[in-house]
């Protein structure tokens, strides 16, 4: 597989693997502040990790997403949150490139380093035109990042518009609400976003369609294979990456106390269901390691080969990626029963993993029921769609904006 990634330097795996005892060190205090520590972001900013899918004009590395997202498995395994922080930050440079010149250089054109959030629920969030651009207002849940980020990407429907707009806009120009207080993943400090009457320029906006179907006015400028992947394949893996981190974790902490336990050094004999459910683990994880970073190099040797996925590979690439969120709870929900009582205990490490899947599988990314709807009909013929993934006609729609707008 091909990739952009300087072969002078650390594998970006090597990279994060370089980084495990500091940032597993932390987790209680990244509990207790509910956000990442800012010595780890720091630490993952200094090895490059947060610029893997940046474009190179300003510095990053615009690597093969598969990489990126073995790294991001990596550091989930020290801290499941500080894992899932490195991919929507990651992920939101690769967003970037899509989108004008004029907005990467106002993020990028001083400090290459600044990070992006997001929130793109648009429940009741609204944007208005107006001369030289919109007029946003709204209320957004669980921005990953926020507290490190410079820069915030959101999401609102436009009234008579045919798709709605992501408005990338600074921190400082929101308000940032505290109220991330939740069952797992505590450490992200998902905070919402609070936007009164705020003008954003056009340059700051994209229509949503025109971004995920791939028209975006930044490819005139970012000619890499990187951003010729389909969107749905790099979104997928915000929830897939740290969920198959955790979950090795899980299963490497559970492993350990299993063969320390006093029946194992007795005897095998009265725990062949013990070891039947640990052979259960092990293959939903081989399978979790193997099949999402497959379809990830699948679609970026299609874009390095300039060819394009059809439906049924996109669609199928996004559901197999999307089901690590299953697969790893369903190994926690198995295991997790046969611990002992201390388990329970917050403090427990297999307690904070079981919490920090669970919050994972809850996610958007992770929805296997839209997935599998959409595998399926497009498997027999029928149209299918996903949020990441629209169906023939809203794409060549988009393709006419596009034109119209002279991104392409």
């Amino acid at each position: 597989m091909t990739s952009a990634n300087p072969a002078s330097r650390p594998s970006l795996v090597e990279r994060a693997q370089k980084l495990y005892p500091a940032i597993a060190e932390r987790v209680p205090q990244v509990e207790a502040q509910r956000h990442v520590h800012d010595d780890s972001i720091a630490e993952l900013i200094d090895a490059g990790l947060t610029r893997a899918l940046q474009s190179s004009i300003y510095g990053g590395e615009e690597a093969n997403p598969a990489e990126f997202y073995g790294a991001v498995a990596e550091v989930a395994r020290a801290c499941t949150s500080t894992g899932w922080i490195l991919m929507v930050l990651g992920v939101h440079t690769w967003e970037m490139a899509h989108m004008s010149r004029e907005l990467n250089d106002e993020i990028f054109g001083e400090d290459p380093t600044t990070l992006i959030s997001s929130s793109y629920n648009m429940q009741g969030n609204t944007a208005t035109r107006v001369p030289g651009g919109f007029r946003l207002s709204g209320s957004w849940k669980s921005s990953s990042g926020i507290h490190h980020a410079g820069w915030v990407a959101l999401g609102a429907n436009v009234p008579g518009e045919p798709a709605a707009f992501n408005f990338v806009v600074p921190v400082k120009d929101v308000k940032v609400i505290d109220d991330w207080h939740v069952l797992g993943l505590v450490g992200t400090g998902s905070r919402s976003v609070v936007v009164d009457d705020l003008f954003v320029p056009d340059h700051r906006a994209i229509d949503r369609d025109v971004l995920r179907s791939g028209f975006g006015p930044g490819l005139k400028d970012n000619l890499g294979p990187l951003y010729r992947v389909q969107q749905g394949l790099i979104y997928t893996s915000v929830s897939s990456a740290p969920a198959l981190g955790a979950g090795w974790r899980f299963y490497e902490e559970f492993k350990s106390a299993f063969s320390k336990s006093a029946t194992v050094s007795r005897s095998l004999d009265g725990d062949r269901l013990m070891l039947v459910r640990l052979a259960e683990a092990r293959g939903n994880l081989s399978v979790a390691s193997t099949v999402p970073q497959r379809r990830l190099n699948e679609g970026y040797d299609a874009a390095v080969a300039g060819r394009q996925m059809s439906d049924l590979e996109t669609i199928q690439a996004i559901y197999d990626i999307s089901r690590n969120g299953k697969l790893m709870i369903e190994n926690a929900a198995n295991l997790f029963p046969t611990l002992r009582p201390n388990a329970v205990y917050q403090s427990s490490v297999m307690s904070r993993l079981y919490r920090d899947l669970l919050v994972a599988r809850n996610h958007g990314t992770a929805n296997l029921d839209e997935r599998g709807e959409a595998l399926a009909m497009t498997d027999l013929g029928l149209p299918g769609s996903l949020t990441l993934f629209l169906p023939p006609e809203r794409r060549e729609s988009a393709r006419q904006r596009a034109e119209e707008l002279g991104y392409l």
